[in-house]
């Protein structure tokens, strides 16, 4: 009987999280057009493939802010689905704004993989051609900086079986990329 009750209850509460998820995906996709999102935020991922010498990236921003960001720079309308050259606008974007220097103070040049766009995101793949491993190597990333002062870049580094995670906002659009320290040796 007390089992029972436990279930009922689990349930219960279980049905009431996904009635308010629900509600509020339906007030944020009703909204979405009138409220701009308050947050701001890219999330970048990097990994450097060692065997065929370069860094694959992965960039996943909101789709409004980016083409916010396009328009403004263009001064015209820009669209993933009718802009005949949005790659190359946002290819050009990413040159602007993304920069990884290698030990001899070169500037990776930025080649465009592919995107992948859905309802509020957009994903944008691009590799740089990169002989050096990324530990101790510069990052810049501006991404959406001058359109939003608030935007923050979370970025996540992957080489040699090292991890390094790191936080750009306005005021600090370069760093240096460092392996965190593992627990083992801590």
């Amino acid at each position: 009987m007390k089992l029972d009750s436990l279930f009922e209850s689990k349930t219960k509460s279980r049905l009431s999280s996904f009635v308010l998820a629900v509600c509020f995906l339906i007030g944020s996709a009703t909204n979405t057009a009138a409220l701009p999102h308050e947050f701001h935020t890219s999330l970048m991922r990097m990994d450097y493939n060692s065997t065929g010498k370069s860094v694959e990236i992965s960039i996943q921003m909101f789709s409004d802010d980016i083409l916010l960001a396009l328009q403004k720079i263009h001064d015209r309308k820009v669209d993933f689905e009718q802009s005949k050259d949005i790659d190359q606008l946002l290819l050009s974007y990413l040159k602007a704004n993304l920069e990884l220097t290698d030990s001899a103070g070169k500037v990776g040049e930025i080649r465009w993989v592919g995107k992948e766009v859905e309802v509020d995101l957009v994903w944008v793949h691009v590799e740089i051609p990169f002989s050096e491993s990324l530990e101790g190597k510069t990052l810049k990333n501006s991404l959406l900086m001058e359109t939003f002062p608030e935007q923050i870049n979370y970025v996540i580094c992957r080489f040699e079986a090292k991890k390094a995670d790191l936080l750009f906002k306005a005021g600090s659009s370069k760093q240096e990329i460092r392996a965190a320290k593992s627990e083992a040796s801590q």
